[in-house]
């Protein structure tokens, strides 16, 4: 599968890089636990509309760990 223009040129693992608008949300946001377990991060499932590319968004409550990454 070929990435959109969208896609493409969308800004992996960068603070504060918005969504495209052809992203739609898939299901709900989950918390993760990391490092010892008393810090979570927010993930959230997006899928482009236009290509079908699945994006990842991930980021903690001081938006200090956060991007966009292809995948689930």
């Amino acid at each position: 599968m070929n990435k959109c223009n969208d896609c493409q040129t969308m800004e992996r693992h960068m603070h504060g890089s918005n969504p495209r608008p052809s992203l739609r949300t898939v299901g709900e946001a989950e918390a993760v636990l990391v490092g010892s377990g008393e810090e979570s991060k927010c993930v959230e499932h997006h899928e482009c509309g236009a290509c079908g590319t699945k994006w990842t968004h991930s980021h903690d409550k001081s938006y200090a760990v956060e991007g966009w990454a292809v995948g689930w």
